[in-house]
């Protein structure tokens, strides 16, 4: 895979800046914002490019800029696409509207999640039909440096932002409301927050070691007339399962929405 070149240095940017330097990845960056493009230099030692600059030194170019960014963007990006390919990270931008302002170049789209940061992200990955091998082998490659990708068609991407992209945040809120059922029993919101997150790792590590459904683990930790059951009779009673599906399925439906 040769160089890639990320179009601004925002969050998501500098996510993959990071990522891509650990894969041993070359890469270069156009920061046209003066306060980003300083934090570039500061941050991975390196200089912003003029955009002409980054396209002639790179095949695939990845978009990580915010949608409303994308039409003057798109415009001066048309008469540099011939021979590239191009990945974008903009929300609700489906690839057809990408690829006919870049005079039909082939367009990968990606929804990572927050995760990107720390490099554990999924990754939603989309392509548009008929996308060759080689490409779609550079874009999951690429998807890796954040974290993890999941191929899906374009057809499910809002359904991917709900579950996760906007799902990372209902974790956050579940995580401190565990932290603040500790504080309501008499520990500290430092360590109670800390016992959450460990709750919640191992949660995760043992559902991935044992490849066990959720379920079944479950029921391991609900013992009769137990502590356990009485906690979860509490969640049930409460439409705790009704009340998480409805919110991927509301972020679903406003990521549907958005879409352009």
């Amino acid at each position: 895979m040769g160089m890639i070149g990320i179009i601004g240095y925002g969050n998501m940017g500098g996510a993959f800046c990071r990522g891509l330097s650990k894969m041993g990845t070359a890469f270069a960056v156009s920061e046209r914002k003066a306060d980003r493009a300083a934090a570039l230099e500061a941050e991975q030692g390196r200089k912003s490019l003029f955009l002409k600059d980054l396209a002639a030194q790179c095949d695939i170019l990845i978009l990580a800029v915010k949608p409303q960014e994308a039409p003057p963007l798109l415009d001066e990006l048309a008469g540099l696409a011939a021979g590239k390919r191009f990945i974008s990270l903009m929300a609700g931008t489906p690839i057809s509207s990408i690829s006919s302002r870049l005079k039909k170049a082939p367009v990968c789209r990606f929804m990572p999640n927050l995760a990107a940061l720390a490099g554990r992200a999924a990754v939603g990955v989309s392509f548009a039909e008929g996308a060759d091998a080689r490409f779609r082998e550079e874009c999951l490659a690429v998807a890796r440096a954040v974290g993890e990708p999941f191929e899906i068609p374009e057809r499910l991407m809002a359904a991917f932002t709900g579950l996760s992209g906007s799902g990372i945040a209902f974790v956050f809120a579940f995580l401190h409301a565990l932290a603040m059922g500790g504080v309501a029993t008499g520990i500290k919101y430092e360590e109670s927050l800390r016992i959450a997150l460990t709750v919640a790792e191992g949660a995760v590590a043992a559902l991935r070691s044992t490849g066990f459904h959720p379920v079944e683990l479950l029921s391991q930790v609900a013992s009769p007339a137990g502590t356990t059951i009485k906690g979860l009779d509490r969640l049930e009673r409460s439409g705790f399962g009704g009340i998480v599906m409805g919110a991927v399925e509301d972020a679903s439906a406003r990521a549907q929405e958005l879409e352009r």
